[in-house]
């Protein structure tokens, strides 16, 4: 669980990065999802990391997997929709800690 959140830290930040571009991008990108795949599958017991894992593979797919991706991508746009991706995936997680706390107390 812990390389499925170190993921989604750098590609956050690989998209809000001023400094790249598409290729760099998958470049990068690939690169992270090799290190989360050669990790042993374990199970996850929380929905935002299933939901997690299941975003992070759907990216993967679309961008990597995809031969004609680079071709015609408005990158500026995509990078600002997967930010805001991540963000909603991050809200989840926080309310179900605060929720947690809540019933705990």
């Amino acid at each position: 669980m812990r390389a499925l959140e170190k993921t989604a830290r750098r590609l956050y930040k690989l998209l809000r990065s001023e400094k790249g571009d598409a290729a760099h991008f998958v470049q990068s990108f690939a690169g992270l999802m090799e290190q989360l795949f050669s990790i042993e599958a374990t199970y996850l017991d929380s929905s935002y990391h299933r939901e997690l894992r299941h975003y992070l593979e759907k990216l993967h797919k679309r961008t990597i997997k995809s031969s004609d991706w680079l071709e015609g991508v408005d990158y500026e746009m995509f990078c600002k929709e997967e930010a805001s991706a991540l963000n909603r995936l991050q809200k989840i997680k926080s309310k179900a800690s605060a929720k947690k706390r809540y019933d705990n107390a």
